[in-house]
């Protein structure tokens, strides 16, 4: 017997998006599992549950790029959707951030958030955030 195609596919909707752009500032991180209304953005990437960072390989030379601390990245062509995350290949540790690019995350707790990149540079990167429920299952 197949499977039951109702049961298959999880039930998606929205945690939580960015209601104004979030502005990560270098060499400092955020927490896209967080209902706290600044995503819990710390300096450094050490603290629980922290999922992406945003640095620049040398101080002042403008080339932001989007650590996945907690979590994965990957560089995403589709539209903002849990679909196009969970079916994106190319997740890494980090990816260079490119204004308007857009980008998946796997956090720290197992759900994807869509990043789209408004600006970036001058010791700053901002970015349009939606998270998405449930969880994906673990490989």
């Amino acid at each position: 017997a197949g499977s039951d195609p109702t049961t298959s596919a999880p039930q998606v909707a929205v945690r939580r998006q960015s209601e104004i752009p979030l502005t990560i500032s270098l060499e400092y991180s955020v927490d896209l599992d967080s209902a706290q209304p600044n995503w819990k953005i710390q300096s450094g990437n050490t603290g629980p549950g922290v999922d992406v960072m945003y640095y620049e390989t040398r101080q002042g030379k403008d080339d932001g790029l989007i650590q996945g601390a907690g979590g994965d990245v990957a560089r995403v062509q589709g539209s903002r959707s849990y679909r196009t995350c969970e079916a994106a290949t190319g997740y890494t540790g980090e990816v260079k951030a490119a204004p308007w690019a857009s980008y998946c995350v796997r956090t720290s707790e197992r759900r994807f958030a869509y990043l789209t990149v408004r600006s970036e540079g001058a010791g700053q990167g901002v970015f349009d955030v939606v998270v998405w429920d449930p969880p994906f299952a673990s490989s």
